[in-house]
């Protein structure tokens, strides 16, 4: 039994190392096509691997209902949906579906975690991120998976692993160090803006970690999180005009303020799903082609979902989200909870300004470890 659970312990910096590695491969020309195959390959062989029946509750009963939708959306779509887009939507929930299934698999039977030596991986690994293969721009770095939004994306998905325990300042200094300086070098602002609101709400949440009703807080947390991130551009200008001479000499894409002409493509999505907002367009609806041949992306994690799978299927994905911010509220250790939380917050501001629900990244699969390790946290043993 002893052997087992120290062969358990590495699952989670296993499982962030292969995947930081599928990414990392599938920046270089020819190995894109094998995006969907490796991902799909990796979280399927975790979950065979891993297999045991287990009782199911309202979480997998809520996953069920979404495949369920997906399944009959894309048979009252297929005349305006292709088998490849349907294979798709089917294959994204399925795996979400599985993936939880695997994390509810390994921790309900009990299983010790060193966090302390976790951290310190997690913490040795991200300055790795810093290294770049692939040229981009003259004030912006594309950074170890050569994209600098990719990249700045799943680095800072993997600070909250570094919060699931108490540190010394120095620690903490440290972190910050590194994650800024990332910041800095990708330039990313979805990523800088998402980081900033999540390591505020993770220390906010451990001062109120006394209050009653924190599943009403977190709520309201998320929703404002979310409006800001969406206000972000108009909020930056004034805050720009008022305090400019501060920023006169300093130049970086962090300080361009510009929707990039997303707020058109808001404007061209929304018009081509009206008639279709009850089922949505299905997966092959989230992209589109503008009046001079380009393909199109909405570039928000939100609208596509809407765009997706529609009111019926929103309704369902946000149960599913609620229900996993309820159970983050009801568990009891603290640091879990804050660095589960801000996780939530970081996709949740990532989904104003990008595709983060339904594609084949792992940014979603993180959400669900720490959704699972505050879910299971009486079966976890913390070693310090």
């Amino acid at each position: 039994m002893k052997q087992y659970l120290l062969h358990r312990e590495v699952f989670l910096l296993r499982f962030i190392v292969i995947s930081v590695f599928i990414i990392f491969v599938l920046q270089f020309p020819g190995l894109s096509l094998l995006r969907i195959p490796l991902i799909l390959a990796h979280l399927i062989l975790l979950f065979l691997l891993n297999f045991k029946l287990r009782k199911l509750n309202a979480l997998d009963f809520i996953f069920t209902l979404l495949i369920t939708y997906v399944v009959i959306q894309s048979f009252l779509l297929q005349e305006i949906i292709s088998l490849l887009y349907f294979l798709q939507a089917i294959i994204s929930v399925v795996l979400y579906f599985i993936f939880y299934s695997y994390c509810s698999v390994l921790l309900r039977q009990g299983i010790e975690l060193n966090f302390q030596k976790l951290t310190k991986y997690i913490t040795f690994f991200l300055p790795f991120f810093l290294i770049s293969f692939q040229s981009w721009s003259l004030t912006r770095s594309a950074g170890l998976l050569g994209n600098p939004n990719i990249t700045a994306h799943v680095f800072i998905m993997l600070t909250p692993f570094c919060l699931l325990i108490p540190h010394k300042i120095r620690y903490y200094i440290l972190l910050l160090s590194i994650v800024l300086l990332g910041l800095i070098m990708f330039a990313s602002r979805s990523a800088f803006m998402a980081f900033i609101l999540g390591i505020v709400v993770y220390f906010t949440s451990l001062y109120f970690d006394r209050v009653k009703y924190k599943f009403s807080l977190y709520l309201f947390f998320l929703a404002l999180v979310i409006y800001l991130s969406y206000d972000a551009v108009n909020i930056a200008i004034q805050v720009m005009s008022k305090y400019n001479y501060l920023f006169s000499n300093v130049d970086s894409r962090l300080l361009y303020l510009s929707y990039n002409g997303r707020d058109l493509i808001y404007d061209m999505a929304l018009e081509r799903l009206k008639g279709h907002e009850l089922f949505g367009l299905g997966f092959e609806g989230a992209k589109f082609e503008s009046e001079m041949g380009h393909i199109l992306s909405t570039h928000n994690g939100f609208l596509e979902l809407f765009i997706r799978i529609g009111y019926i299927g929103t309704i369902i994905f946000s149960a599913l989200l609620i229900l996993m911010i309820y159970n983050i509220s009801k568990t009891k250790n603290k640091y879990f909870r804050g660095a589960a939380l801000m996780g939530f917050v970081i996709i949740l501001s990532l989904a104003t300004n990008s595709s983060t629900f339904f594609v084949f990244n792992y940014l979603f699969y993180y959400i669900i470890i720490m959704h699972s390790l505050c879910e299971y946290e009486k079966k976890i043993q913390v070693i310090y």
